[in-house]
């Protein structure tokens, strides 16, 4: 499953929420974990190499070692190493990552209000679209804690009868086996949308949406014998009317230290990360963490 941990940190009091995940992921699951900051370089002055400049590069370079060093330290069962780069933070990141399909990236997090919530070009949210590794967004809020380790109660699994999401399911019984936590398959179907699909035929409603809800619960009893019979005990599946994310996102509240696991692919390759994509939707607005996973 994963080999390695990759968490950047930036110094900042929210990079540092995504810590007890990894802590916790590098203690349970026996993987050496690598802290990673960036010395962001404009490209400019770089070229010019500027004594002045270079001079207050290798300057913040000591810092953050410095600073691993220390962060290093609140570590325990786990082999640690960190390393300073100088670049442009997200392809540093990716770049690292990038050797190893089984490096698992985790960072931290948060919405913001109004228009600026979740605007395109955050790090962490670059790093989700563009990086082939899996990614942990850690959802930061105002009681997140940096200190400890992070409980992982429950695993929210969305499903969409696609083999690209179903892709998830190995790693979700490795997380599940390795924190004893529950497991939740879910299928949502949106009648509105089935109802477009139809042109000058008319279709009993009452008739579609029992067809939906049937075929939804059969597909999932379906997966949830299979992860039983792969040693799976505490799994249940949830089938939901309604827009696919927003359920998503009500799910991962309603239980306490939720992790949604799911795949970036939705629909065609073109299409995966077009704004308004379930994953995407439910990077930006879900209060729970979520780990996506390209396979």
């Amino acid at each position: 499953m994963f080999t390695r941990l990759l968490v950047p940190l930036d110094g900042s009091a929210i990079a540092e929420k995504a810590l007890p995940h990894a802590r916790a992921l590098g203690r349970i699951l026996e993987i050496p974990i690598t802290l990673l900051t960036v010395i962001e370089t404009a490209d400019d002055f770089s070229k010019k190499g500027s004594a002045a400049l270079d001079t207050l590069i290798e300057g913040g370079v000591g810092k953050s070692e410095q600073y691993l060093e220390k962060i290093s330290q609140t570590f325990s069962g786990a082999a640690i190493k960190y390393r300073v780069e100088k670049g442009r933070a997200e392809e540093a990141i990716i770049v690292n990552a990038a050797g190893d399909n089984g490096t698992l990236i985790a960072m931290a997090t948060h919405g913001r209000s109004g228009l600026d919530r979740w605007l395109l070009g955050s790090i962490t949210e670059k790093v989700v679209r563009d990086a082939n590794n899996p990614v942990l967004a850690v959802r930061v809020t105002a009681d997140t804690s940096s200190e400890g380790e992070a409980a992982m109660g429950s695993i929210l699994v969305p499903l969409d009868g696609s083999t690209l999401a179903e892709s998830v399911l190995p790693y979700v019984i490795e997380l599940a086996k390795a924190f004893d936590a529950k497991v939740t398959l879910l299928r949502s179907y949106h009648l509105k949308e089935m109802i477009f699909s139809f042109e000058k035929y008319h279709p009993d409603l009452d008739q579609v949406r029992g067809a939906l809800k049937w075929e939804a619960m059969s597909y999932l009893n379906e997966k949830v014998a299979e992860l039983k019979s792969r040693g799976l005990v505490e799994i249940c599946s949830s089938v939901s009317e309604g827009d696919a994310a927003q359920t998503i996102i009500e799910m991962g509240k309603a239980t306490a230290n939720t992790l949604i696991v799911m795949s970036p692919h939705s629909g065609s390759v073109l299409k995966r990360w077009v704004l308004g994509s379930v994953t995407e939707k439910v990077l930006r607005y879900s209060n729970s963490s979520v780990l996506t996973i390209r396979t």
